[in-house]
């Protein structure tokens, strides 16, 4: 993919892969894209990671009327995740679990499902882009 780098250049809706993680998008991946906007699916009780969220809030090109969301943090103590189901302890690249650290601003037009709801995204074929919300 990165050998298409032209073609990257061009894109203008980006979905943030694996919820936002920092380990969903790989940053040479990062260093080739430029979107309008992009979309970040995550339940609105997960924090963000802050350097991946402010990473994006620099790549998108169209800002958004700020809004305040969640940052989380790990506790360097452990080296161990508890599994949620099944609460087996697993290795983990991140020590410790993930924890509330504090709130962040969300300023690029990244819309994030878990705080925006739904929304429709118009394009239309010379790029001009339109967000709905559902009624």
């Amino acid at each position: 993919l990165l050998r298409q780098h032209q073609l990257l250049k061009d894109v203008d809706l980006y979905h943030i892969s694996h919820h936002g993680f920092r380990s969903g998008t790989a940053t040479g991946f990062l260093e080739h894209i430029n979107p309008q906007i992009s979309i970040l699916s995550r339940p609105v009780n997960r924090a963000w990671y802050e350097p991946t969220m402010n990473r994006f809030n620099r790549l998108v090109r169209l800002r958004r009327e700020p809004i305040t969301v969640p940052i989380w943090n790990y506790n360097s103590s452990s080296l161990a995740n508890i599994n949620e189901v099944d609460h087996i302890p697993t290795k983990t690249r991140y020590p410790g679990k993930p924890r509330f650290e504090k709130n962040g601003l969300l300023t690029g037009a990244i819309y994030w499902t878990g705080i925006d709801g739904t929304i429709w995204i118009e394009m239309t074929a010379s790029g001009d882009v339109e967000l709905k919300k559902p009624n």
